[in-house]
């Protein structure tokens, strides 16, 4: 790719359409979107049947990453209906990542995947994307197969397997920059995200949902600037995009559960129940057990605020009842932490150590650390794991505000972790600092270390 864009800057008289549209790909992979778009229609003004259908199609993907995605749409059509193609169903993967796939697409390809993967069907998402890696790699199509690679970790994710699909939408991305594929970049980037954030990564999960974001801007990259406001959605760190979750938007999954779980945390229950009302109407047809009881769980999360305690604990004991067992151990999880802290805040200290225990061990199996050390702090809290309280003289809450003070989170944050309001918080840290003879953060950190402060 680099070289032949060193070629394509050379003096060279060649008066025929098929440079046009080989400086115009050139110029589309490169991200000057403006001067391919002169460059490829000028191609298809000639409309020669050797390459007309790879003009489209490349008219096709430039339109998609711009916004157009119904100019896209024609194009990648008027691809499909000329008389000489690709090997590879390459018109179709356009129609279906902007929204409209189409039925007579072939089995095997990025358009099949993005079904699945809108369907919730990840395992059988990766089987596919695996082959069409394969196939893309064998037709010497760069761009098609880091797109499969990127939807690949997508997947990934969405079995939970976060170590590998966050590896391999980092290769992916390191390759496409390796290769001058600048236009994939912010799509490489927006998937790197969410598998980073599962596993506890978040300051290189923002670090990439940042750079897609410029990137995409830079570019004037429309998909990708809407990837990127959903990755930073996701990580808190932005507010939730227009339509957000309504529809399979490709490289972030959908930011609202946290975002729910968020404004419950921070009290905000209006704006929670009405983002769940939306989550709820969005998904109605989508997904299955699993992404039933999640809307289950953050019901129960919002009766819970709401100290509609038995309301919120049938809600959870239904979401369980449709996961456990293998089905989703990821949202099984989910709904043990949350029942678990249910019930220790409704004095069942033991109950709520069974379940919180059995999600820390599903966390642990799946490697997700901010889920594991959740799980360990409101064990903590059950008291009855009481060694380092006793030493500390803590109480099982001072010493869950202790260690995430230690951690370096913000009141704000804390107050969102624990499911307490800011004051308290607050109330909690001058005890500790009483009890512990000490007046700072830094001081509370070394302690909690074991350092002389």
């Amino acid at each position: 790719m680099l070289r032949a864009a060193e070629l394509a800057t050379a003096r060279n008289a060649d008066p025929r359409p098929v440079r046009r549209y080989v400086l115009g790909r050139l110029a589309l992979a490169a991200g000057r979107f403006d001067e391919a778009s002169e460059l490829l229609t000028e191609a298809w003004r000639h409309h020669e049947p050797g390459f007309a259908a790879d003009v489209a199609e490349q008219l096709a993907w430039l339109c998609l990453v711009t916004g157009d995605c119904e100019e896209a749409a024609s194009w990648a059509r008027l691809a499909i209906g000329q008389p000489i193609r690709g090997p590879v169903a390459r018109p179709y993967d356009v129609l279906a990542l902007g929204g409209e796939p189409d039925p007579g697409a072939p089995p095997g390809g990025l358009a099949e995947a993005v079904t699945l993967l809108a369907r919730d069907e990840a395992g059988r998402a990766c089987a596919v994307l695996r082959r069409a890696v394969s196939a893309a790699e064998t037709a010497g199509l760069p761009h098609h197969r880091l797109l499969a690679t990127a939807l690949l970790a997508v997947a990934g994710h969405g079995l939970a397997r976060w170590d590998e699909a966050a590896a391999t939408a980092e290769r992916a991305l390191a390759e496409a920059t390796a290769l001058g594929q600048r236009w994939l970049l912010p799509f490489l980037a927006a998937a790197c995200v969410a598998p980073l954030a599962a596993r506890g990564d978040h300051e290189r999960a923002l670090a990439h949902a940042t750079a897609a974001g410029t990137l995409a801007r830079g570019m004037r990259h429309a998909m990708g600037e809407r990837q990127a406001d959903l990755a930073l959605a996701l990580l808190g760190a932005g507010d939730l995009p227009d339509g957000a979750g309504e529809a399979w938007e490709g490289f972030v999954p959908d930011p609202r559960p946290v975002r729910i779980e968020a404004l419950v945390a921070d009290g905000r229950l209006e704006e929670a129940e009405r983002t769940l009302a939306g989550h709820a109407r969005g998904g109605a047809a989508a997904g299955g057990a699993w992404r039933t009881a999640e809307r289950i769980r953050l019901g129960g999360l919002l009766l819970a605020a709401r100290n509609v305690q038995a309301g919120a604990e049938e809600r959870f004991r239904h979401a369980l009842a449709l996961v456990e067992g293998g089905v989703c151990p990821l949202e099984e999880a989910r709904v043990l932490l949350d029942l678990g802290r249910l019930l220790r805040r409704t004095g069942r200290r033991r109950a709520a150590a069974e379940r919180l225990g059995a999600a820390r061990v599903i966390f642990e199996r799946l490697g997700a650390r901010p889920l594991v050390e959740r799980c360990a702090r409101e064990l903590e809290a059950c008291g009855l794991e009481p060694p380092a309280t006793v030493r500390l003289g803590l109480t099982p809450q001072e010493l869950s505000t202790a260690t995430l003070v230690a951690g370096g989170l913000t009141n704000r944050q804390i107050a969102r972790e624990l499911l307490i309001s800011v004051k308290t918080v607050e109330y909690h840290i001058g005890k500790i600092y009483t009890k512990l003879g000490i007046s700072s953060r830094v001081a509370l950190a070394a302690k909690l270390a074991g350092r002389p402060v």
